[in-house]
């Protein structure tokens, strides 16, 4: 057996880092150590990435009693560190919670801690949830009003859990998904800027794509999230949206600030827009709208092999969420017309936006970009044979620019 150790994350740590930490075959013997925050700014989706390895983490951990550590320890430090997501995510999956240079397990104060934010989640009080030009929804296994009306029709059953078209139809329609994210961004209080007044138009228009986005990768990961490996709701598990606006350095944006590995079509994408003319890119910073979905479920691929026995045998990870983004495939194997995924492709493209899925053993990137098309092969955009992560975190970034 090996022998137990401690992984450091550090503050400036991005995609590409922590697929190196998935990759370490002594991963599930040790402890992290875990820093009070991490760096905003550069890496988009770097608390969502961090999130994703937390879970992954724990989850393989051959240890009943798992350890983390963070520093600055004092209770006025715990609402700050479980106010990110990762932060969230370490307290909910360990069993301990140690700060730096003490022997006491702190877990269930952090719990304590998360309680008033997710309390004011599940009412929709944005102005408590939301933390500078960000908010976050978080729905925890057992938690009292989990499936709250923001996010659901309505409160599904145990059994709409295990049927994933039933409980998929329960999720808020497209109509409903684009009003949250426009009272989302009214609540970041910066819609003086020219780049997000042009937002806020798109978002008023009737047929705006934002909602149809949020509505179809929320509604898939729903259909694959609520069941483990054996097909049972586990003990421990959550799903996530985050809503943020995020400032990136010119220099910055670009696939290494995104992806854990690499893509040759994102970097003429990348390479494309900071060409671009325009009020937005005469200055040193970019401003980009970045909606994220994370679920710590199995992953589509997994979740995909359960469902179909048929589909396990005859096809690897980068076939069955190849699968997943055709227009008349479904995840489900149902008889729905499988066009979700598709759906969410065909909003990117057209807002010129860009998309970063990290399932199984799988990434995909896919942008508005003429390098990039709805109709093209799913394998030409998705990367296979990277390290097994657990759940399924979907990246989506809107440049502000129109």
């Amino acid at each position: 057996m090996m022998q137990a150790s401690t992984l450091a994350i550090r503050r400036d740590d991005g995609m590409a880092e922590f697929e190196r930490h998935l990759q370490r075959p002594d991963l599930s013997y040790q402890s992290l150590a875990l820093p009070s925050n991490i760096r905003g700014g550069g890496s988009l989706g770097r608390s969502v990435g961090l999130a994703q390895l937390v879970a992954t983490w724990a989850q393989r951990s051959a240890s009943p009693k798992v350890r983390m550590y963070i520093g600055s320890p004092g209770p006025e430090t715990y609402p700050n560190f479980v106010a990110q997501l990762h932060g969230f995510a370490a307290a909910y999956f360990s069993d301990c919670v140690m700060p730096k240079g003490l022997d006491e397990n702190i877990r269930m104060d952090l719990m304590r801690s998360c309680g008033p934010r997710v309390i004011a989640m599940s009412k929709g009080d944005l102005r408590n949830t939301a933390k500078g030009r960000k908010v976050e929804f978080i729905l925890v296994h057992g938690a009292r009003n989990q499936f709250h009306n923001l996010l659901y029709k309505q409160v599904p059953t145990d059994a709409d859990l295990r049927d994933r078209q039933r409980h998929g139809q329960l999720v808020a329609d497209q109509s409903a998904m684009a009003n949250l994210l426009r009272r989302c961004v009214h609540c970041f209080r910066v819609t003086g800027t020219e780049q997000l007044k042009c937002l806020t138009s798109k978002l008023n228009r009737n047929d705006n794509p934002f909602g149809q986005l949020l509505h179809e990768s929320f509604r898939n990961t729903a259909e694959h999230a609520y069941l483990d490996d054996n097909g049972m709701v586990p003990r421990r598990g959550f799903r996530s949206i985050t809503v943020a606006i995020n400032q990136v350095e010119r220099e910055d944006f670009k696939p290494s600030t995104v992806l854990s590995s690499d893509h040759p079509r994102s970097h003429l994408y990348f390479t494309e827009l900071k060409k671009r003319g325009g009020f937005a890119y005469d200055r040193k910073h970019i401003d980009v709208l970045e909606v994220s979905v994370l679920d710590s479920g199995p992953g589509f691929a997994k979740s995909i092999s359960r469902a179909s026995a048929a589909a396990s045998r005859s096809q690897d990870d980068l076939s069955l969420v190849a699968d997943c983004f055709r227009k008349h495939m479904t995840a489900k194997y149902g008889r729905t017309s499988g066009i979700g995924l598709y759906r969410i492709l065909e909003s990117i493209y057209h807002l010129d936006g860009f998309m970063r899925v990290r399932t199984s053993t799988t990434e995909a990137f896919f942008a508005g970009s003429p390098n990039y098309n709805p109709t093209m092969e799913p394998k030409d955009f998705i990367q296979g044979n990277l390290a097994e992560v657990k759940g399924t975190s979907i990246i989506f970034g809107v440049p502000l620019v129109y």
